[in-house]
C-alpha cells in the first residue's frame, strides 16, 4: 500500500512510497516539481494516492505536462481527487487513467471539474468499468470541452490501437517472458474486454477496423496460450 504525504514544496521533498521499483521509488520519480513527464503506471497506487496527486497538481509551481497512472487502483475516489486538482492546474496536457477500476460514479465529477480546466488536451480512460451512465457523463464532458480528446476504448483512437497492435506483436516474439506473467494475463483480460466492447464515443465501426480488432483479440489469445503452456511445463 502506498502511504503518501507531501511536505513543503519550498524544500522540494516528497515522500510518496517506501516501495522500490525497477526504476526507483515513486517518490524519486516525483522528486522534482519541474518534471514534465511522470510515469507511475503499474505502481499499486490506491484511492488514497489520489489525494497526493491532487495537492501536487494544485501547486502553483507544478510543471508536469504528461502524467501516466495506468493499471493502478485509484478507483472512483482517487480519480475524483485528481480531477479536483485539475481545476487549478495549468500545466498538465496528457493524463492516462486507463485500467484503474473507475465505474460510472467516478465520471460524475469529471465534467464539472474539467469545465474549469483549459490546458488538458488528452484524457485516456481505456479498460475501466463504464456502463451507459458513465458514457453519457463522458459525452456531457465532450460538450463542455470539445477540444479535449477523450479515449474511452482502445478502438476509439487510432494511435492507441496501433500501439496495442505493435505491443502484442512484440510480445508474441517471446517478449512476454521478461514480464510478470500473472499481471500480464490480468491486463490481457481487461484489454480483450475493452476490445469486445468496441466503440462508445467515436464513429461507427468500419469493416477494416473490425478485422483489425478481431486479429488483435486472436493474437492476445495466442499469447495467453503460450503463457499457460509455459506455466504447465514449469510445474512438470
Amino acid at each position: 500500500m502506498l502511504n503518501a504525504r507531501i511536505s513543503s514544496y519550498s524544500k522540494a521533498s516528497q515522500v510518496l512510497s517506501k516501495r522500490a521499483s525497477e526504476h526507483g521509488t515513486p517518490s524519486q520519480r516525483l522528486q522534482s516539481k519541474r518534471r514534465k513527464d511522470c510515469e507511475l503506471s503499474c505502481n499499486k497506487l490506491t484511492e488514497k494516492s489520489g489525494e497526493t496527486f491532487k495537492r501536487l497538481l494544485e501547486h502553483t509551481e507544478c510543471a508536469i505536462e504528461r502524467l501516466w497512472l495506468g493499471t493502478n487502483r485509484l478507483g472512483n475516489s482517487g480519480t475524483e481527487h485528481i480531477f479536483q486538482g485539475l481545476e487549478k492546474n495549468r500545466s498538465l496536457r496528457i493524463l492516462s487513467l486507463k485500467d484503474n477500476k473507475i465505474s460510472d460514479s467516478g465520471t460524475r465529477s469529471m465534467a464539472e471539474s474539467l469545465r474549469n480546466n483549459e490546458t488538458l488536451e488528452e484524457l485516456h480512460l481505456c479498460m475501466n468499468l463504464f456502463g451507459n451512465v458513465g458514457i453519457r457523463n463522458l459525452k456531457k464532458l465532450r460538450r463542455y470541452r470539445p477540444n479535449l480528446k477523450i479515449v474511452i476504448r482502445i478502438a476509439d483512437d487510432e494511435e492507441v490501437l496501433i500501439y496495442a497492435e505493435e505491443k502484442v506483436k512484440r510480445l508474441l516474439s517471446n517478449g512476454w517472458k521478461q514480464y510478470n506473467t500473472e499481471l500480464l494475463v490480468q491486463i490481457f483480460d481487461r484489454v480483450m474486454e475493452d476490445l469486445n466492447n468496441g466503440y462508445e464515443l467515436s464513429h461507427e465501426q468500419d469493416a477494416k477496423k473490425t478485422d483489425r480488432i478481431k486479429t488483435l483479440i486472436a493474437d492476445i489469445s495466442k499469447l495467453r496460450k503460450q503463457i499457460k503452456k509455459m506455466g504447465q511445463k514449469s510445474r512438470t
